[in-house]
């Protein structure tokens, strides 16, 4: 079996980016937007995660970013997704950010690309791990 955690190096900038954010108070501040029935939503975790790549890696587009995160191990791991889960479709992306979340702040700090571009930068960090 292969293990995603043991293929990624351990100075990879996303699992030092995983370390930064409380992501437990990210699903917290999007609980309302859920209901306990019908079929489970895309974790809201995930979705940040997605735009926070995007911003990290300068990539315009949702598509883009999924096309790549289908090849690249250290995206499909900061994910947690396996190598052979399918990844989300780029509509859930664009539907949580322009409808679902459009009225709260959950997307409010992934939606500064420079900023997490620049917290990704070697230079910006404070635990070199």
């Amino acid at each position: 079996m292969v293990c995603l955690d043991e293929l990624v190096a351990d100075d990879d900038v996303l699992r030092r980016v995983e370390r930064l954010v409380a992501w437990g108070a990210v699903r917290e501040s999007a609980a309302s937007f859920y209901s306990d029935f019908g079929r489970p939503g895309v974790d809201t975790v995930v979705l940040v995660k997605v735009f926070l790549v995007a911003a990290i890696r300068g990539i315009g587009s949702m598509r883009e970013t999924l096309k790549v995160a289908q090849v690249d191990l250290s995206i499909r791991r900061f994910l947690g997704y396996g190598l052979t889960e399918a990844l989300p479709h780029h509509t859930t992306f664009s539907y949580a950010q322009c409808v679902r979340f459009a009225q709260s702040s959950v997307f409010e700090r992934s939606s500064s690309r420079r900023s997490w571009r620049a917290a990704a930068t070697p230079a910006c960090w404070t635990d070199r791990g």
